[in-house]
């Protein structure tokens, strides 16, 4: 994925559901907290994937007796 263009991003992943700058970065994020899955993109100036990172968010119910 590194190195990938945004174009080729928006066509493998659709639009992210939120965006933000990070100085040198834009940072896009796809999926939810909600959804339990999370991926992160960020991208340098020349559009092109810098890193990426991804998280399952596990909700653990604690029961009470």
């Amino acid at each position: 994925l590194i190195g990938l263009d945004s174009f080729a991003l928006a066509t493998r992943y659709g639009t992210p559901t939120s965006y933000q700058h990070q100085g040198y970065y834009l940072q896009l994020n796809y999926g939810s907290t909600a959804a339990g899955c999370e991926v992160v993109f960020l991208l340098d100036q020349a559009q092109r994937v810098a890193g990426w990172l991804s998280a399952l968010i596990v909700s653990i119910e604690n029961e009470s007796s």
